[in-house]
């Protein structure tokens, strides 16, 4: 595939069109496809700038979102920026097949065997900043994470919540969980004083939900 047939494939996953499109193709390439090609350049520093702007956007998001401490809030943040879930929205947008690797960079299906997939996103993220500016990276940013429950059902609060109330109360919280029509309901009590409830689509979610409320009110308290 030539530069220009994968520039206008790119373009079209992200909804936008490069002025500058080197940008673009050093956000693709990989070192060691610049190093078997000699072409002087590749993605990381583009990397490096689009790291930094991607938990400045996150940061700020979850700061205006997110009504919770700053634990929580640094957890979150973790996962959405983590090289696993930037792997995921690359492959989420079929942008995988256009990256610039070797060819033993690849498996026997064409994927990527290496851990920097994610590192794309934010070379490419940089790209759109500096072809685009603010404007252009933000509308790229928000059409990625502006649903951020679904970040937050990786996290595992009722651990956080075990924790929590053992420091607190030297006791664990009790769960009962239910089927109604509606999924799973599940009641979490701590420490005999405090009952909060949650819903999901599973058993496991629900308990989830019931910690995650029962962890924002004894944070809230304790402030």
């Amino acid at each position: 595939m030539y530069y220009s047939e994968r520039i206008k494939a790119v373009e079209q996953i992200l909804n936008y069109r490069f002025l500058n499109k080197q940008y673009l193709i050093e956000a693709l390439v990989h070192k060691s496809y610049a190093t078997q090609f000699q072409l002087g350049f590749n993605y990381e520093r583009l990397e490096f700038l689009g790291d930094s702007l991607l938990q400045m956007f996150v940061t700020e998001l979850l700061y205006r979102d997110r009504q919770t401490d700053q634990g929580q809030l640094t957890r979150l943040r973790a996962h959405m920026v983590s090289r696993i879930t930037l792997a995921g929205l690359v492959r989420d947008m079929d942008l995988e097949p256009y990256v610039l690797v070797q060819q033993n960079l690849r498996d026997d299906k064409g994927f990527i065997s290496g851990d920097f997939l994610g590192d794309f996103f934010e070379s490419l993220l940089a790209a759109l900043y500096l072809d685009g500016g603010v404007e252009a990276s933000s509308a790229f940013l928000s059409s990625k994470f502006s649903n951020i429950s679904i970040f937050e059902d990786y996290i595992d609060y009722k651990s956080r919540l075990q924790e929590f109330s053992l420091k607190a109360t030297k006791q664990l919280p009790v769960y009962d969980t239910i089927l109604d029509v509606e999924g799973y309901l599940a009641v979490v009590r701590v420490s005999g004083s405090l009952e909060v409830s949650g819903k999901g689509s599973s058993k496991k979610k629900a308990e989830q939900m019931a910690a995650k409320q029962a962890l924002e009110v004894l944070v809230a308290a304790s402030e």
